[in-house]
């Protein structure tokens, strides 16, 4: 998702991550050079914080391994440091394995988001079946809907 956003050339564009393999990969990859980008180093849940009022445009959050009540969390902070026509983003890893729950979320955050002022829409997208192969090593999948 970095590389897609930073390929579209941002002014500035904040990366929060913790996980120390991550950040050394990112290091390795030259993320901490590349124009814009900022680095934060540390738990969203901190470093959210302490992030200025009306400071992006876009922010976009992966729940992957996040239960609803940290998404709510992070979600009640969007109103502060989003600018004033800023636009959100996740990527929606709650409920896997079932359908049904999957979309239960989906309409759930849409319904807490516009408590929060922010209009949500939710768009399908055709994802093709990438076959068996595409997961050799791969110890949770991120979807197991058929």
């Amino acid at each position: 998702v970095d590389g897609f956003l930073q390929g579209r050339s941002p002014q500035s564009h904040d990366i929060i991550e913790a996980h120390p393999d991550v950040l050394a990969e990112m290091e390795r990859l030259g993320w901490y050079e590349k124009p814009g980008v900022r680095v934060h180093r540390g738990c969203w849940q901190d470093v959210i914080l302490n992030l200025p009022d009306s400071s992006f445009d876009a922010v976009f959050f992966d729940t992957w391994c996040e239960t609803y009540d940290d998404m709510l969390f992070f979600q009640a902070h969007l109103p502060r440091i989003l600018r004033q026509s800023g636009r959100f983003s996740f990527f929606n890893g709650l409920a896997p394995y079932c359908l049904f729950e999957h979309a239960t979320f989906c309409r759930l955050a849409q319904a807490d988001l516009l408590e929060l002022g922010l209009v949500c829409d939710i768009l399908p997208i055709q994802v093709d079946d990438l076959g068996d192969a595409a997961w050799l090593g791969v110890a949770e999948r991120y979807w197991q809907f058929k």
